[in-house]
């Protein structure tokens, strides 16, 4: 294995980049690369073994977010991290607009959470039905709480749940003196949140996402119980979350009560795993889902009481970050690699 640089890469990159990348011109072999402080990144570095097992010859850009694989047709299969080309770019591209997708799904008989696409005041993008009034309609027809996230997030990034009217108002006037993009104001759905993996007909594996959770001791304030149980989280959004619900971290929490640290489950802002059993009524469904798109492989979130089949669809995930559940549980990062490598053997007819 080597990496590839170009001369041409240098032009617009810093001297500490290029330091970087001098570096790993010298990491020749898959030992030297795992263990640099150079690591590729997770998308990537999944596949490693397996297509050195396969003996197909492969590069890794300096960067460490592209895999080269290069076929014996002489053709190359190009892995960009987590995206491992299984379906259209058309099919991605609709998967990372949230409203674009809970639309489709709505119109397919799918149960998802009402929603509303938010735009700044006085932009290209706003307009009576999109902007401040409209949401203020939106959550009197609805009620609290709602969900304020990005249009095209993910990793839990930038989500606020919103408990009354005053935080909506403060919410949107911070949103409309930003410069991000599109927001979606949605319902909160309650229950537990579930993350599914499928590909190819088949659910490779299901699991409830929970959040960071702290319970009291009727001795600690919650301030000492998250730096105990949570000192790498971070304190400032869990502070902020905790404010918008009129919550005192200097103030002592109850014995065994239990207090969530952030609105989001996702592995990358705090929250943990359990892996669950999916029956059969579950992979129908997620067939469904997969034939209303044409999708080869996804990760779907699912919020339900019961089984996943009777869930709401909260969204669905182009190119799924399997970091969290392949640490969690090495018995699925070994199936799942092995399926990746031989999902795309097949698609290249290799097998």
């Amino acid at each position: 294995m080597g990496i590839i640089t170009s001369e041409n890469s240098y032009t617009s990159i810093t001297a500490a980049q290029k330091e970087k990348i001098i570096q790993l011109n010298y990491l020749t072999n898959k030992s030297s690369l795992m263990k640099s402080e150079y690591q590729v990144q997770h998308g990537i570095w999944i596949l490693i073994d397996e297509i050195e097992k396969s003996q197909t010859p492969y590069t890794i850009d300096e960067y460490g977010f592209m895999l080269t694989i290069h076929l014996p047709n002489g053709q190359n299969r190009i892995i960009y991290h987590a995206d491992y080309g299984f379906d259209s770019s058309t099919l991605r591209r609709i998967f990372e607009d949230k409203i674009y997708t809970s639309k489709i799904l709505r119109k397919n008989g799918f149960l998802v959470a009402e929603d509303m696409l938010v735009a700044r005041e006085n932009t290209r993008y706003s307009n009576p039905e999109n902007t401040t009034s409209a949401c203020i309609q939106f959550a009197e027809k609805y009620g609290y709480p709602l969900i304020f996230k990005p249009n095209d997030g993910s990793l839990g990034s930038g989500v606020s749940k919103i408990f009354d009217k005053n935080q909506l108002l403060a919410t949107l006037s911070h949103f409309n003196q930003s410069n991000k993009s599109m927001h979606l104001l949605q319902t909160y759905i309650p229950g537990r949140d579930y993350r599914v993996l499928y590909l190819d007909g088949e659910i490779l594996v299901a699991y409830e996402r929970i959040p960071p959770t702290i319970t009291g001791d009727g001795e600690n304030t919650i301030k000492n119980l998250i730096e105990t149980n949570f000192p790498t989280i971070n304190q400032k959004k869990v502070e902020h979350y905790l404010e918008t619900q009129g919550i005192n971290t200097e103030s002592i929490l109850e014995k065994n009560k239990t207090l969530p640290l952030l609105p989001t489950a996702n592995i990358a802002t705090g929250g943990t795993i359990r892996e669950i059993k999916h029956t059969d009524r579950d992979t129908t469904f997620l067939r469904k889902i997969a034939a209303a798109f044409g999708a080869r492989y996804f990760g779907i979130d699912i919020i339900s009481e019961g089984e996943l089949a009777d869930g709401y669809i909260l969204e669905i995930n182009k190119s799924p970050i399997t970091k969290g559940i392949c640490e969690y549980s090495p018995a699925f990062k070994n199936l799942f690699s092995t399926k990746i490598r031989t999902t795309i053997q097949k698609d290249e007819k290799l097998i």
